[in-house]
């Protein structure tokens, strides 16, 4: 019989310098320094965090540690080491499992995923799995980026990464990641759907559905959904299909149109590969308007469905969030508010702000209509169109109200930090509120956009531009 071998939780990690052999074919000496500068780092900082190097091998290292805050604490230092000149070019990867110990060396499938992970790395990067990300998002020491899902080669599933960001480290972009995989994510832009309708006032009818099954794909953690700004920069324009995936960094685009006459919408929707123009999906709903919720969540369902198939990833079985109205009314009156406060001018939002008012008479339950209310006034009160003391008070109330009805909100949250900022000039707990956003959904762009704001008021202007930059890859016009 086989003896039983004893297995144990660990986070292994692996180290290797970029452009070894390259370097030896042009400077030999300088290639000898540089790894052995590299190994110097690897020997005296892994047992300083608790970790045991297994061995070294070429121009690499595994090394192995009891705990993932550990790793990845001793894996920014050792770029930190490194990148200072003479820089050494280093990617690192980290993966947390069982592994097994057998003649000194360490086995697993946990080794195979932690030296797939740095490859995908870039030099001066530390990348880890998001099983290791778990334990560290809500340590103060530690910030890390999500860069996505991807497929790891020879391993089955797809595997989420993330990288440790901080003054001397490379995080890349998802695009940017080397090493043999593709991302476990599909791309689309939903472009604003043309208004068909005889009356040229039920444009914000059509924008208003483009925005909410935006919303809607949004929610699903497979797909990446380019923001409104950069998708509505469309608007109007006919360019070909391909130039825009382009543009957006997309793979697919939903097209589509709407047609309302009185109670009745005739609703057109087309799902496009943005490589080569060809038609993935196509489906014309007839519905009245008290159907509008449920055609807004078919639509997205079943986009949301065939681009995550072809990943080939199990989509969970929940349904999308529900509407914040049943009330039409409300919801028409939420939608005419949207499409004036997207014009992002003084004479506009004022206008936005009757209508979002308006959607709160008929649903005093709306919290999008409050949460998006109390955007208008610090809009106006941040550009001085209306007095602080006026703006103040509503822009506080709504955004209280819009979280009392709904703290799952980011736009709410977001809300909250903006009146922190402008008003009472509190940056703790402005920051705090965004911080609430970012862990409802780090990707959400209002996110982005005001925590930028908050960082720059703070004088952190490097994280700002980090956190815009992040904006930047989800809303790129």
């Amino acid at each position: 019989m086989f003896a039983k071998r004893e297995r144990r939780l660990a986070t292994v990690m692996f180290s290797d310098m970029v452009g070894y052999s390259k370097l030896m074919s042009q400077d030999e000496e300088g290639a000898i320094q540089a790894r052995q500068r590299m190994e110097m780092a690897i020997r005296q900082l892994v047992p300083d965090f608790g970790g045991r190097i297994v061995q070294f091998y070429g121009d690499g290292a595994l090394s192995v540690f009891p705990s993932s805050l550990e790793g990845v604490r001793c894996a920014g230092e050792i770029q930190r080491v490194l990148r200072q000149e003479p820089e050494v070019p280093v990617r690192i990867g980290l993966h947390q499992g069982d592994i097994f110990e057998e003649g000194g060396n360490i086995y697993g499938e946990t080794v195979n995923i932690a030296s797939r992970i740095e490859s995908f790395a870039v030099p001066g990067s530390v990348l880890f799995s998001e099983k290791i990300g778990a334990d560290l998002r809500n340590h103060p020491n530690c910030r890390i980026e999500e860069l996505g899902a991807f497929h790891l080669k020879n391993i089955d599933k797809p595997v989420a990464l993330c990288a440790l960001s901080g003054p001397m480290l490379v995080v890349p972009r998802p695009e940017e990641l080397e090493g043999k995989g593709r991302p476990a994510q599909r791309s689309v832009a939903v472009l604003p759907f043309l208004n068909l309708s005889s009356d040229p006032e039920n444009e914000y009818f059509s924008d208003g559905m483009s925005e909410e099954i935006l919303n809607a794909l949004a929610k699903e953690p497979a797909l990446r959904v380019t923001a409104r700004t950069s998708s509505f920069a469309y608007k109007g324009r006919a360019v070909d299909m391909r130039l825009i995936g382009r543009e957006l960094g997309v793979e697919t685009l939903l097209e589509g149109s709407v047609r309302k006459a009185g109670q009745r919408v005739r609703i057109t929707a087309q799902l496009i590969e943005a490589a080569n123009g060809y038609h993935l999906f196509s489906e014309t709903y007839d519905r009245t308007l008290e159907d509008i919720f449920a055609v807004q969540d078919e639509i997205a369902q079943q986009i949301a469905g065939l681009l995550v198939e072809t990943l080939g990833l199990q989509r969970a079985e929940t349904t999308l969030a529900p509407a914040s109205t049943a009330n039409i009314d409300a919801y028409q009156a939420y939608l005419r508010g949207l499409f004036y406060w997207n014009r992002y001018n003084p004479v506009d939002v004022l206008e936005a702000v009757q209508f979002f008012r308006k959607a709160i008479e008929l649903d005093p339950a709306y919290d999008k209509a409050y949460a998006i209310l109390s955007f208008c006034y610090s809009f106006l009160g941040g550009t001085g169109s209306i007095p602080a003391e006026e703006a103040l008070p509503p822009a506080r109330e709504a955004a209280a109200k819009a979280l009392a009805l709904d703290d799952r909100q980011v736009l709410a949250h977001c809300a909250k930090g903006l009146v922190h900022i402008f008003y009472d000039w509190d940056l703790e707990r402005a920051e705090q509120a965004f911080l609430q956003a970012k862990a409802i959904n780090p990707q959400d762009p209002n996110f982005c956009c005001t925590y930028s704001l908050l960082l720059r008021a703070a004088g952190r202007y490097r994280e700002s531009v980090e956190v815009m930059e992040e904006g930047v890859q989800i809303d790129p016009i």
